[in-house]
């Protein structure tokens, strides 16, 4: 993700009102907890995969 920041470094597109670096970042904000709360689950034995 640190690595990408140079590459969606840009102005336009806009998405949900926000340039696209700010949305990525509130994207992976959302989605970061939700993977570790899946690994947790599946670590503690809540999920069988």
């Amino acid at each position: 993700m640190i690595l990408s920041a140079p590459l969606i470094n840009r102005t336009e597109p806009y998405i949900a009102g926000m340039p696209f670096i700010f949305f990525w970042h509130l994207l992976w904000l959302i989605i970061g907890p939700i993977f570790l709360t899946i690994a947790y689950l599946i670590r503690v034995g809540k999920i069988k995969v």
